[in-house]
């Protein structure tokens, strides 16, 4: 009688030691959930900030040349209607042929990290009209892969309005 006691026990043990699994089970499982729900609202906020921005963003894969990421703003800028359209182009999409030259230059200096700002950029859309940028830039690495992080601020207005201003100080 005292064995069949005994594993009645050990099988009550046994029992609560699942259990006491089981509640651990659910613990990490509910917050891993949570963790999931944080990365997802943290993951909004950045994409909110990140796509609202008055400045357009784009990441540039140093390894091809090729736009890996942009901002709303960053493809409003450039008259496309959606991040997809910009993904996989290149500096001589957005740039005027005959500045190539000099705006391949600028890159590889900012990719040498040798600057990390540049003035008066033309910058082409694609329906081909151009704007000017001011265009600061930050090395990043995401996945062993590396990236040129580039701000693009539109300077279009400012230089007019100092055109206009030299012009006018040199009539008088």
């Amino acid at each position: 009688m005292s064995d069949a006691k005994k594993t009645r026990q050990q099988l009550i043990d046994e029992l609560a030691e699942m259990r006491l699994r089981i509640a651990e089970l659910e613990e990490l499982e509910t917050r891993r959930k949570r963790a999931e729900e944080e990365l997802i609202e943290s993951e909004k906020k950045f994409r909110a900030i990140y796509d609202n921005a008055n400045d357009g963003f784009i990441s540039v894969d140093l390894g091809s040349g090729k736009f890996f990421n942009a901002n709303r703003k960053m493809f409003e800028m450039l008259g496309y209607e959606s991040e997809e359209e910009t993904r996989g182009l290149t500096l001589s999409d957005i740039h005027p042929k005959e500045d190539l030259p000099y705006i391949l230059g600028e890159f590889q200096r900012h990719a040498n990290g040798e600057i990390s700002r540049s003035e008066d950029l033309p910058v082409k859309r694609k329906d081909g009209s151009v704007f000017f940028a001011s265009i600061s830039s930050s090395p990043l690495t995401v996945a062993n892969k590396r990236y040129l992080s580039c701000v693009f601020r539109d300077i279009t207005e400012r230089k007019r309005a100092e055109e206009l201003m030299q012009e006018s100080e040199e009539q008088l």
